[in-house]
């Protein structure tokens, strides 16, 4: 109990700091109403979102032709990083990745940005397998899920 009352904290404490460093960048603008606070996303904060879209969009668009290699993603968190594992379940999900297994993802593209990603987060890295194979058994499925065929 102890452990997820102190990670609970960890959490609220990190989510504070990251509002207060948007705050301060003039992203997010603090506001009251009747008695309880809000966060809301001012001009720059929109202009800011536009472009980090535009540009993670533009990191996983797909090329013309597929290279015939697939790349693989699999993790393994233990439960203590249960955070880090939905993160990187959800990034992998909005950048189209097929779930093959609770905790193998797939993709026919490079994404140099995912990549990075990975390599950059300690955690992430620690627990995930990145991999460019050649075959999969069910790569018919697969071609089709993705247009490929």
């Amino acid at each position: 109990m102890y452990k997820v009352a102190r990670d609970r904290t960890k959490e609220r404490y990190a989510n504070k700091l990251a509002l207060q460093r948007l705050e301060g960048c003039g992203y997010v603008r603090r506001k009251s109403q009747n008695g309880k606070i809000g966060f809301f996303v001012t001009k720059e904060g929109r202009h800011m979102l536009s472009e980090i879209y535009k540009n993670s969009s533009r990191a996983i668009m797909q090329p013309k032709k597929w290279d015939g290699m697939w790349r693989v993603i699999t993790y393994d968190f233990p439960e203590g990083e249960r955070s880090a594992r939905n993160s990187l379940r959800h990034v992998l999900a909005k950048s189209h990745f097929l779930q093959l297994q609770k905790s193998v993802w797939i993709f026919p593209y490079d994404s140099t940005l995912l990549k990075d990603l990975l390599v950059k987060n300690d955690v992430v890295r620690k627990c995930t397998v990145f991999m460019k194979v050649v075959y999969v058994s069910s790569a018919p499925a697969h071609k089709k899920h993705f247009g490929l065929s």
